[in-house]
């Protein structure tokens, strides 16, 4: 999480906080969440208010609950509250937002196709290598994978790092090795 509000704060985003005012002095920023049983999003809630705070603004969190529909719905609900800007993680199969809202958005963990929208990311292809070349380093040799939903981006690329790893290091790559699942415990 650190290294998310460290990007945030070496790109400017936290003077997004003062920019977005949008006409309104409510100090107030939307967070759109993608799931909140995905312990990363409490993290980055939780990082996201530290430093709202620390700029005098309060942060209202939706939870789209993994459900395209909430996304509009959220949007829907935040245009009806004096927001000076929202922060969204889309959900996974969300391909387009309405575009009133683009001045307004930035995106965090999970990027839209062809949207443009500023936003901070991770580099899930290099976590996916990495975790696998630690278990590789500690000695393990027979590593399995979770790679979230089959629409997940994010498990995807992870799943790529994993494999690369793997193939590095001469393992072999079992299929029964690599399952699917939600980003949950």
């Amino acid at each position: 999480m650190e290294l998310v509000i460290n990007a945030c704060k070496e790109l400017g985003y936290t003077s997004i906080l003062r920019n977005m005012n949008c006409g309104t002095s409510a100090n107030l920023i939307g967070v759109i969440t993608a799931d909140l049983k995905n312990e990363f999003n409490i993290f980055l809630i939780e990082g996201i208010t530290k430093i709202a705070r620390q700029h005098n603004y309060e942060v209202v969190v939706y939870d789209q609950q993994e459900d395209p529909k909430r996304s509009f719905q959220a949007l829907d609900v935040f245009s009806k509250i004096p927001l000076n800007g929202i922060i969204l993680t889309p959900v996974m199969d969300t391909t387009t937002l309405k575009f009133e809202y683009l001045g307004m958005l930035v995106l965090v963990d999970r990027d839209l196709q062809y949207s443009h929208f500023d936003g901070v990311f991770l580099d899930n292809v290099y976590g996916g290598f990495d975790a696998t070349m630690a278990l590789i380093k500690a000695g393990h040799t027979k590593i399995a994978t979770i790679t979230g939903t089959h629409s997940s981006l994010t498990g995807h690329d992870r799943l790529t790092g994993y494999k690369k790893a793997m193939q590095i290091q001469k393992l072999n790559l079992r299929k029964e090795y690599i399952k699917s699942g939600e980003f949950t415990i």
